[in-house]
């Protein structure tokens, strides 16, 4: 982005033109990496789960009043195993204090993806002046089928999505143990195991890695998100009993 004159100068001029309309209205870029010519432009930063964003520039872009997000794009892919970008993404979210995570599409089809698994080459441009042809990769876009094909109204889920789902609810998970953990502090209680375990959450996760289309390596041991799932709930569970007391 910082070498890309254009694209940051006409993204300012952008940001500065909403602002001036509403102050209050939040600015928001996919940029993957930090630009400092951007600093002020923003409200939200699209930031790189792989590390194209650095962690120490998270911390500050969060003490100034910002916002992150994570940004996926080419990451959820139909080739990976484990669907491990998909399932951790919250947890990304839970170590690095993300707000959320965006996916710009759901249903991207360039092809009949009950018959094809890949896309299209399509036209694209970076900066509006030369063009190029790119083929983006398998499944990235999409998280949903069209259910014509098999008699129903509407999107059908895919494993990829059911599993964005189920890191969903572990993200609700540790956020409720960590309110308990809080709760308990402020009682006088011991919280060694609580801690403990959203220890292990955090460390499922680390920045930087090589991305989510290398799941085996983002995630190793696909067992151990189950397993420290539960280890999460029933230190929420004894917790909760604990501050009821």
């Amino acid at each position: 982005m910082d070498g890309d004159n254009d694209v940051a100068a006409n993204l300012q001029k952008i940001a500065a033109l909403a602002h001036e309309a509403d102050p209050a209205v939040p600015i928001y870029s996919s940029t993957w990496r930090f630009s400092q010519r951007l600093v002020g432009a923003l409200d939200i930063w699209g930031t790189g789960p792989q590390g194209t964003f650095p962690v120490d520039e998270m911390a500050r872009r969060r003490a100034a009043g910002e916002t992150l997000w994570f940004t996926t794009d080419g990451q959820m892919c139909i080739d990976t195993p484990y669907c491990a970008i998909e399932r951790l993404l919250p947890y990304f979210c839970f170590r690095y204090d993300h707000a959320a995570y965006e996916f710009w599409g759901v249903s991207w089809w360039t092809y009949n993806p009950w018959e094809r698994g890949w896309h299209q080459y399509i036209r694209q441009s970076d900066e509006g002046k030369e063009y190029y042809y790119i083929r983006y990769p398998n499944g990235d876009g999409y998280l949903t089928y069209p259910g014509d094909a098999v008699g129903v109204k509407g999107p059908v889920s895919s494993i990829r999505l059911e599993q964005a789902r189920e890191g969903m609810e572990d993200y609700e998970a540790l956020r409720i143990l960590q309110q308990r953990v809080d709760e308990a502090r402020a009682a006088g209680r011991k919280t060694a195991d609580a801690d403990a375990a959203l220890a292990a959450a955090r460390a499922l996760v680390s920045i930087p890695n090589n991305g989510g289309r290398f799941s085996s390596e983002l995630l190793p041991d696909p067992e151990a998100v189950s397993r420290i799932r539960e280890r999460v709930l029933r230190a929420a569970d004894r917790l909760e009993r604990a501050n009821a007391e």
